[in-house]
């Protein structure tokens, strides 16, 4: 089975399935880690290192971002503070190096 990100509707009852999606996407879905919602925003990262921010109404899923930190990443991105915290491995010279990204706007 293919991960999915999907808007569920939440004013129906019983069985919505057919009727309360409003959107489906089986694109840039991660499967070890977990997306985020941030506001409107879906940080989603997928065991290859890269990371999509996506802007989400009730209408539609929007890609607003894509960026590419390491080689692997087996974490859920945790947000806190207005910054993003990723854990991530590169590999060098057959030397696996694990690191944790802050992202964000410095601290004043």
């Amino acid at each position: 089975m293919k991960p999915q990100l999907c808007a569920v509707r939440v004013d129906g009852a019983g069985d919505v399935t057919p009727t309360h999606f409003a959107w489906k996407s089986l694109k840039q879905v991660p499967v070890m880690s977990s997306p985020v919602l941030v506001g409107d925003r879906i940080y989603a990262t997928n065991e290859a290192g890269k990371t999509w921010i996506f802007k989400a109404s009730p209408e539609r899923l929007e890609i607003e971002a894509e960026n590419q930190l390491g080689d692997e990443v087996f974490a859920t991105p945790a947000i806190c503070g207005g910054r993003i915290y990723q854990r991530v491995a590169s590999t060098k010279d057959k030397k696996r190096q694990e690191g944790l990204y802050c992202l964000g706007q410095e601290a004043r």
